[in-house]
C-alpha cells in the first residue's frame, strides 16, 4: 500500500507538470493568436479613422478654396454691378457723346483743309495762267495775296487739327477705352471665378456623393450580414437579402426527397427480403426435387428424419415455439406424406425444356 501511495504521488506530480506545460503552450498560442487578431483589428480601425480624417481634411480644403473663390467672385460681381449703375452709364454715355462730337469736329476740319487745299491749287493754277494784261491791271498781286492767305489758313487748320482736335480725340478715346476695358475685365473675371467656383463645387459634391455611396454600401452590407446572422438562412434573393420564404419550401422539398428515397430504399429492401424468403422457402423443395429426379429418395427421407429429430432436440425460442403452437393448433397440412408421383413426369418435361432453352438446343 505504501508503494502505491508514493507511486500515486509521483504520478500526480508528473501529471501536474505535464498539464502546466500543456496549459503554458496553449496560453502562449492563444495569446499570440489574440495579439494577431488585435493587430489586424487595430490596423483596420486605424485605416478607417485615417480614411475619415483624410475625407474631413479634403472636405475642409475644398470648402476653404470655395470660400476664397466665392469672395473673389462676389468682389467682381459687385464691381460689374457698380459699373452698370446709372451714374456710370451716364458718364459713359457723356464720354461717347463727346467722342462723337470730337470725331465730327475732326471730320469738318478735314473737309475745311481739303477745301482750302483745293482753293490753293486753283489760285496757283490761276497764277500760272495769268496774262500780261492781267499782270498790268494788278491781278497777279491779288492772286499772290490769296495764295499767302490760303496757305496761312491751311497751316492754322492743320495745326489746330494736330495739336487740339487730335489730342482731344486721344484723351476721349483713352477715357472711353478705360471704361470699356474695366467693364470687360470685371465681366471676364466674374465669369472666370464663377466657372472655377462651379467646378470646385462639382468636385466637392462628387466627393461627398462618393463618400455617401460608400457609406450606404457599407451599411447595406452590414444590414445584409446582420439579417443573415439573425435569420441564419442559406438562400438569398438577387439583392443579397435573405429569402425568408425559401427555407420552408426547401425544407419541404428536402422532406419530400427524403421520403422518396426512403420509399425507394424500402421497396428495394422488400424485394431483397422477398427474394431471400423465396430462396429459403424454395431451397428445401428444390433439393428434394433434385434428389427425387436423381432417384435418391431413401437418402432424402433419412436426412429429413435426422433433421426432424435434431429440431426436436434443439432449444426453441419462446416466440418461435408460440408460432409453432399456433400453426399446430390450426391443423394445417403443409406437405403431404405421399409425393405427387403423377406430376413427376410433368416436372421432368419442364426441366428438360428449361435445360434446352438454357443450352440453346431447340
Amino acid at each position: 500500500m505504501r508503494v502505491n501511495f508514493y507511486a500515486r504521488q509521483i504520478q500526480r506530480i508528473v501529471r501536474r507538470r505535464l498539464a502546466q506545460k500543456r496549459v503554458t503552450s496553449m496560453h502562449a498560442e492563444h495569446s499570440e493568436a489574440a495579439l494577431k487578431i488585435q493587430c489586424c483589428w487595430r490596423r483596420f480601425d486605424a485605416q478607417l479613422r485615417n480614411r475619415d480624417l483624410l475625407y474631413e481634411r479634403s472636405i475642409e480644403q475644398h470648402c476653404n478654396k470655395i470660400r476664397i473663390i466665392t469672395s473673389e467672385h462676389n468682389y467682381w460681381t459687385q464691381k460689374v454691378e457698380d459699373l452698370k449703375r446709372p451714374a456710370k452709364l451716364k458718364h459713359k454715355a457723356a464720354i461717347e457723346l463727346q467722342h462723337a462730337s470730337v470725331m465730327e469736329e475732326r471730320r469738318q476740319k478735314y473737309e475745311e483743309i481739303h477745301a482750302l487745299e483745293t482753293h490753293f491749287e486753283d489760285q496757283f493754277n490761276l497764277l500760272q495762267q495769268i496774262s500780261p494784261q492781267e499782270v498790268e491791271s494788278g491781278w497777279e498781286e491779288q492772286v499772290k495775296l490769296n495764295l499767302a492767305d490760303t496757305r496761312e489758313r491751311i497751316t492754322k487748320a492743320k495745326l489746330d487739327m494736330l495739336f487740339r482736335i487730335q489730342i482731344k480725340i486721344k484723351s476721349v478715346e483713352k477715357k472711353l477705352h478705360a471704361i470699356i476695358s474695366n467693364e470687360k475685365e470685371a465681366e471676364d473675371n466674374m465669369n472666370h471665378w464663377g466657372r472655377w467656383r462651379q467646378a470646385e463645387q462639382d468636385a466637392l459634391w462628387n466627393l461627398q456623393r462618393q463618400h455617401d455611396d460608400e457609406v450606404a454600401e457599407k451599411e447595406k452590407r452590414k444590414s445584409i450580414i446582420d439579417e443573415q446572422m439573425r435569420w441564419a438562412v442559406k438562400f438569398y434573393v438577387a439583392s443579397g437579402k435573405p429569402d425568408k420564404q425559401k427555407p420552408v419550401t426547401v425544407t419541404n422539398m428536402r422532406n419530400e426527397r427524403i421520403d422518396e428515397l426512403t420509399a425507394a430504399a424500402a421497396l428495394q429492401i422488400n424485394k431483397l427480403q422477398e427474394m431471400n424468403h423465396l430462396s429459403r422457402t424454395w431451397a428445401p423443395f428444390q433439393r428434394m426435387m433434385d434428389q427425387v429426379n436423381q432417384g435418391n429418395l431413401l437418402n432424402w427421407l433419412a436426412q429429413s428424419e435426422g433433421a426432424r429429430q435434431y429440431s426436436h432436440n434443439e432449444v426453441v425460442h419462446p416466440a418461435s415455439a408460440f408460432k409453432a403452437k399456433e400453426i399446430a393448433g390450426a391443423k394445417l397440412n403443409p406437405f403431404p406424406r405421399q409425393l405427387p408421383w403423377h406430376l413427376l413426369s410433368e416436372v421432368r418435361d419442364v426441366q428438360k425444356e428449361i435445360d434446352c432453352v438454357t443450352n440453346n438446343k431447340f
